[in-house]
């Protein structure tokens, strides 16, 4: 089973960029965090859509159809007609979701070599590089969703994946209420602002644990050493979807470095 860390690593040194020749450019580095709405940089929402949108127009001139849904295929036969570094099906949202924050390694690798095709960045490495660092990212429920996705946990209706909210983890977890009831993928909640982190390991015994989250304060996707304070609070959270129950203090890293004291409610995700 991978861990939350191993998926991060896949992120940091795992995505490549395929060419129309068959060249494979990497490993890009998608490490930033990445919230679409907030800090989306003003030319990643232009760079997708002419992505997309040339996609849909390589469609029509081949097949004279117009291109509806979510999901791109192009016949066999007109194989020669499409882009020779892109599948003959595709699902265009994963494209989509690396701009949003919301994206998988493979659909990073996707809006890559999309890029390339429709000639909106050259392909090479300095240039992907770049545009990974300005358009592509992960926020914070963008990353746990993705790890619960990686592991078989996302349901029929889209729940536990990418754009799961963190009040849903909070509803439908079991709340953990002590120290030691606190085990490797269970996920930190916070109460404001909105945040959620999920855990790659404990360490028992000890207070100490490795977080893993995608964190625009502290400078993107990473896994961090927090500390358990020993402190319970019981009462009202603040947390969506849990307005009442146990949270525990923790000692978190600053960017600035020391750390900062922060009550966190903790589930087990089911």
């Amino acid at each position: 089973m991978i861990s939350p860390h191993e998926l991060v690593q896949e992120y940091w040194g795992n995505c490549y960029a395929v060419t129309e020749t068959g060249a494979r450019i990497g490993p890009i580095t998608v490490n930033k965090y990445r919230m679409y709405g907030k800090n989306t940089a003003s030319h990643a929402s232009p760079m997708k859509t002419d992505i997309i949108n040339r996609l849909r127009s390589r469609y029509k001139k081949i097949t004279g159809k117009d291109q509806i849904g979510e999901i791109i295929v192009i016949p066999n036969h007109l194989q020669g007609d499409w882009y020779p570094n892109l599948p003959l099906v595709m699902d265009r949202t994963g494209i989509v979701r690396a701009f949003n924050g919301k994206s998988s390694p493979e659909d990073i690798e996707l809006a890559l070599a999309a890029a390339i095709a429709t000639k909106q960045v050259e392909p090479h490495y300095e240039a992907l590089q770049k545009m990974a660092d300005r358009c592509m990212g992960l926020d914070c429920n963008g990353f746990v969703g993705n790890y619960t996705k990686r592991l078989g946990m996302m349901k029929a209706d889209g729940h536990y994946g990418p754009n799961t909210p963190s009040s849903k983890y909070a509803a439908d977890g079991l709340m953990r209420e002590s120290q030691d009831q606190v085990q490797a993928r269970d996920v930190l909640i916070w109460d404001s602002p909105r945040h959620i982190a999920i855990v790659h390991s404990v360490c028992h015994p000890g207070d100490a644990l490795l977080v893993t989250e995608s964190a625009s304060s502290l400078g993107g996707l990473d896994t961090r050493w927090y500390h358990f304070t020993g402190k319970v609070d019981k009462g009202p959270t603040g947390v969506s979807g849990r307005s009442k129950g146990v949270r525990l203090q923790f000692a978190r890293p600053k960017a600035s470095g020391g750390h900062q004291l922060k009550y966190l409610l903790v589930c087990k995700i089911q």
